[in-house]
């Protein structure tokens, strides 16, 4: 699959994204997802001259700009009226090869709006990029659940994902100095949780995702050499999921 972390939504104009996305999923034979959130730089934001705006007002977009997606790749001339979007009788031709549609990821951790958009129009969510806990992670899927009973919806339905950094060797000791170094440097703030260790460690931390409900990860590989940690993840790890 190919796809990316994250369009803001107030980015760009939904029907126009729609379109792009869905051209992407031809080009690439029916194999991409199309990620978008609220947004939440605000330096980013500013840079490119876009409105940031409050913080509710952003997940409204969000849920608006979801929802016009969806119309788009699954009807021929959608019309919608919202507070902010307002489209007549669009068209998005080509329309996605997957079908009915190709998945639509929401991703961000807002437990009132975001999580309700995901249970209204997301096919994956992504409520724990990079940071957090097996635990922080089992508590966002029970309030998505909630609000997927609240909107008729089987929560079952949604991908559950997890984004994480990924620092891994057959020493666990390098692996951690790998991931400090990184972080050093970088003036990132260390995640709380990554996969940082040897492949047992990892694969320990991976299983327990799992048993939250996690069933697809998103994984960066930032070592010295992530292409060898590719291969030695890709072996030992990735190998014990089936």
């Amino acid at each position: 699959m190919l796809g990316q972390l994250t369009m803001e939504a107030p980015f760009r104009n939904p029907t126009l994204l729609a379109k792009m996305a869905a051209t992407l999923d031809v080009v690439t034979g029916g194999r991409a997802i199309l990620s978008v959130g609220a947004g939440w730089h605000k330096g980013e934001f500013n840079s490119y001259g876009y409105d940031y705006g409050s913080k509710r007002s952003r997940a409204w977009r969000l849920d608006e700009a979801a929802e016009i997606i969806k119309l788009m790749w699954m009807e021929e001339t959608p019309s919608f009226e919202g507070r902010y979007y307002r489209i007549r009788e669009a068209r998005c031709s080509p329309k996605p090869i997957q079908k009915p549609h190709m998945p639509l990821m929401v991703a961000g951790n807002g437990e009132r709006l975001t999580l309700r958009t995901v249970a209204r129009h997301g096919d994956m969510s992504n409520f724990a990029e990079w940071v957090g806990t097996p635990k922080t992670f089992r508590h966002k899927a029970e309030v998505l659940e909630r609000h997927c009973l609240r909107v008729g919806r089987n929560s079952e339905e949604i991908r559950k994902t997890w984004a994480a950094f990924v620092f891994i060797d057959e020493d666990r000791g390098r692996a951690e100095e790998k991931s400090k170094s990184f972080f050093n440097g970088s003036g990132w703030t260390p995640p709380t949780r990554g996969l940082v260790g040897d492949t047992e460690t990892v694969t320990q931390r991976i299983s327990e995702y799992v048993d939250e409900g996690a069933t697809f990860f998103i994984l960066s590989f930032l070592g010295d050499d992530w292409e060898r940690e590719a291969r030695l993840f890709r072996g030992d790890v990735a190998s014990e999921f089936g």
